[in-house]
C-alpha cells in the first residue's frame, strides 16, 4: 500500500503530533482549543504525505451537523467534520 518512505515520512508526522500534545498538556495550562493548531498541521501534513490536499478549516459556521471544530475540504469540497474533545475527556461519555 504505501512504501517505506512514506510509512516513514508518516511516522515522524505522527510522532510530531503527539510531541505537541504532551508539551502542550504538561504545561498543564489548556482548554481544548490549545490543541486545535496540532491537529490542524497533523491533517495537513498527513494528508500530504497519503496523497491527497487536505484543508483543515477551524471553527466554521454553523452546518447542517451543527458547529464542528473542524471541516476538511478536498478540492473545494468538504469530505469531512471533525469535533474535537480535549485530552483529558473521557469519548465514551459522547454520542457519535
Amino acid at each position: 500500500m504505501y512504501n517505506e518512505k512514506e510509512k516513514d515520512k508518516l511516522n515522524k508526522v505522527v510522532r510530531k503530533y503527539f510531541g505537541e500534545i504532551y508539551e502542550i498538556y504538561a504545561g498543564g495550562n489548556y482548554s481544548e482549543g490549545s490543541f486545535y493548531d496540532c491537529l490542524k498541521h497533523f491533517i495537513k501534513n498527513s494528508g500530504r504525505i497519503l496523497g491527497y490536499s487536505a484543508f483543515p478549516f477551524v471553527l466554521p459556521k454553523r452546518t447542517e451537523v451543527g458547529i464542528p471544530d473542524f471541516f476538511v475540504r478536498k478540492n473545494g469540497e468538504i469530505i469531512g467534520h471533525i469535533e474535537a474533545k480535549g485530552v483529558d475527556k473521557n469519548l465514551e461519555n459522547f454520542e457519535i
